[in-house]
Formats: structure tokens, sequence, C-alpha cells
């Protein structure tokens, strides 16, 4: 898969869970709807994770860091552009949720 597909469908899937997240949970549940499950299915191909039905700060960091990374390790930077605007919009509104535990500057390497 194309590096910035890659970035872009883990900005989605970030927000998507960024909503779960600010509405407490209430909302998220494997079963809500094809999408949803999709997103599931993907992450946790994509990431060897399993999702509980609560979307945690540690779930949330996770891909936080996964993006991060992806965005640092491309041969093409010029092609993120669009999936690295979408990313900085999304991390401005946690930032803004001042979400507590919840990380948002790349990791130190």
């Amino acid at each position: 898969m194309d590096s910035a597909v890659s970035v872009e469908l883990f900005v989605e899937i970030l927000n998507r869970y960024v909503y779960y997240f600010d509405q407490e949970n209430d909302a998220v549940s494997p079963s809500n709807s094809r999408l949803n499950i999709l997103f599931v299915h993907v992450l946790q191909l994509l990431t060897a994770h399993s999702l509980s039905e609560q979307v945690t700060t540690k779930y949330l960091n996770g891909l936080i860091e996964l993006i991060h990374s992806n965005l640092q390790s491309t041969d093409a930077p010029n092609s993120l552009d669009n999936p690295r605007r979408h990313f900085q919009r999304t991390l401005d509104y946690i930032a803004s949720r001042e979400f507590e535990g919840v990380v948002t500057n790349p990791p130190i390497a």
C-alpha cells in the first residue's frame, strides 16, 4: 500500500476513535457498523493489536505514534503533504480538547 494512502487511512481511523474517546466511548463497539468493523480489522492487521470496546489513552497514543513513524520513514515526502496536514488538524483538535494522557508530540528518536 502506498505510504500516503496508509497514513491517510490511519488518520481517518484516528479521527473516528478520537470522536469515540471524546464521547466517553458511548458509541464505540465493533458491532456498530460495517465501516467500524472494517476499521477494527484493518487496525488489527496493521498494528497487531486487538481493540476492546473502549478506546483508551494507550490506544490513541499508539495510533498517533504509528502515524508519526509512517510520516518520518518515507521516501516520497511530497506525497504526504495532504495526509500530514490532515494529521496536524487532528492533533490540533486533540490538543484543544486537552485529553488527559494523550501525547500528540512525535516520539524522540
